[in-house]
């Protein structure tokens, strides 16, 4: 079937002329592109567990993580990713939507479209194994211990982020006496890991390389 090169600008003739409200469902997450529609290549596409959220601008996805995700301390570089996005209407309550390009021209009910769209996101993620050997183990992480005692947050995905989620935005301190100087506990301990970061594990790997140089 051919696509008509203008069927972007006559849907939004047709929204604009009857003001048709844009809340209307938008397709599954990732799904193929939908024929006729523009597809925007600098897309971003909010990265946050179970968001389907996307746009084009950086400064609405810092809208949307404020809004949406007020208590997930993310850096922005790894909020969103860049990709294909399409919107049914652009002349009012634009709304974008997630596309995949691999899944264009192919039965939606087919075998690689349904691995895409329904097996692929469930599939637990990559687990993080524990080091084999105490080569594998960074200078720092030797010196500190934390690969020993937190050994059970390494492969546990669940007890990570209810560790996460136990620090994030914690009460003022006149609202809660012992959480709420957590601020003040997390930058006092950080600094003094950069301090033995650079002062102690330097001194430590010399004293090693001086007392066993093969």
């Amino acid at each position: 079937m051919r696509r008509d090169p203008d069927a972007q600008t006559k849907l939004d003739e047709i929204v604009k002329d009857y003001g048709i409200v844009s809340d209307v469902p938008l397709p599954a997450f990732n799904c193929a592109p939908v024929e006729g529609l523009k597809e925007h290549e600098d897309g971003l596409i909010c990265l946050a567990e179970g968001c389907d959220y996307a746009c084009r601008k950086p400064k609405v996805m810092a809208q949307h993580w404020t809004l949406s995700h007020p208590n997930m301390f993310v850096p922005k570089e790894k909020r969103s990713r860049t990709g294909v996005v399409q919107c049914f209407f652009t002349v009012i309550g634009t709304k974008y939507f997630a596309v995949n390009r691999s899944l264009s021209g192919l039965e939606p009910e087919g075998l690689y479209s349904t691995f895409i769209s329904e097996y692929l996101p469930s599939l637990p993620p990559t687990p993080m194994l524990p080091p084999n050997t105490h080569r594998e183990v960074p200078p720092l992480l030797a010196h500190t211990g934390w690969n020993i005692h937190l050994d059970t947050f390494i492969t546990d995905e669940l007890k990570r982020k209810a560790l996460f989620k136990s620090a994030c935005r914690p009460l003022p301190i006149n609202k809660d006496e012992i959480y709420g100087q957590l601020h003040e506990w997390v930058f006092e301990y950080m600094d003094n890991i950069r301090d033995i970061a650079q002062h102690q594990v330097p001194y430590t790997l010399l004293r090693y390389i001086l007392q066993y140089p093969w």
